[in-house]
């Protein structure tokens, strides 16, 4: 007999359990759609979205497996979404803060162009300058065009003042 007149456990779960395992199931069937389209193009590490249709395809697994006489707590069912949301967001943030520091390196290296720096190139040890003519950013590297190469912002040891002019006299 259930606590609550006119509800009935089913399957060891009362109303509240129901209503927030249903409530997962329509979470999940939403977070697999969104997974599928959002990771159809990557085959990289797990997004946010598929870490989440991971979780709760373990939640309902748990839910489902669960001892009828001892059925989940609602607090720690509630306590459980509540990490992985908090996950999420850690991971949004995360995302927001590497797109930011690289908005910053693009900006501090564009602040470069014009100047003369000392670099040492990938796999040598000599040092070399020159003068920084342009900025690129492949794969979330920003690099300095000086002359014909192209030097990673790590590699520069030294920054000058503006880079003299050779048609100066």
């Amino acid at each position: 007999m259930s606590a609550i007149p006119g509800t009935e456990a089913i399957g060891g779960l009362d109303a509240t359990a129901l209503a927030a395992r249903d409530a997962l199931m329509a979470s999940l069937s939403a977070a697999s759609r969104t997974s599928g389209a959002a990771s159809s193009g990557s085959a990289g590490s797990p997004d946010a979205a598929t870490q989440r249709v991971n979780f709760l395809n373990l939640l309902i697994t748990q839910m489902r497996n669960q001892n009828p006489l001892e059925p989940i707590d609602n607090n720690q069912m509630a306590e459980q979404l509540a990490q992985i949301s908090q996950l999420e967001q850690m991971q949004l943030l995360n995302g927001s803060l590497k797109d930011a520091l690289a908005a910053a390196q693009a900006a501090y290296a564009a602040s470069l162009i014009g100047k003369t720096v000392t670099f040492v190139p990938e796999g040598e040890s000599a040092e070399q300058a020159g003068a920084v003519t342009g900025v690129g950013v492949a794969g979330g590297q920003v690099s300095l065009l000086v002359g014909a190469r192209s030097v990673p912002l790590a590699n520069v040891v030294t920054i000058r003042g503006p880079a003299a002019d050779a048609g100066a006299a």
